[in-house]
């Protein structure tokens, strides 16, 4: 499920109705916080637990097999900004991170440079 990126454009944030964070994994199962540990397929898997037997990797666990395998998921950061006439602009990565943090200085009023005058 891939949506169109538009991390190149800029936006007004004045003229936005909502603005939504999420991240989103390469399956497309999304969650509003990022996972503290690896998964797979959004299942959490723990780092020091063995895997399965396997006659070739006997004592091997379940990260190093997700490894080995190729099967760890990547969760990328998406950011939604719902426009007027329900235009909608996606945008991922750092982009995502930096629309989402302009957003709540904008709602919540907290600016890292305020004058002191």
């Amino acid at each position: 499920m891939h949506r169109p990126s538009h991390n190149r454009r800029i936006v007004n944030l004045n003229k936005a109705q909502w603005v939504k964070f999420y991240y989103q994994q390469q399956d497309g199962i999304i969650t509003n916080r990022l996972p503290a540990k690896h998964t797979i397929r959004g299942i959490v898997i723990e780092d020091d637990s063995y895997a399965l037997p396997h006659h070739d990797y006997p004592c091997e666990t379940a990260l190093e097999r997700a490894i080995r395998l190729d099967l760890l998921d990547i969760w990328e950061p998406v950011c939604i900004v719902q426009l007027v006439a329900n235009q909608q602009l996606h945008y991922t990565e750092k982009k995502a991170h930096a629309i989402w943090a302009a957003w709540n200085r904008k709602i919540y009023g907290t600016t890292s440079n305020k004058s002191t005058t």
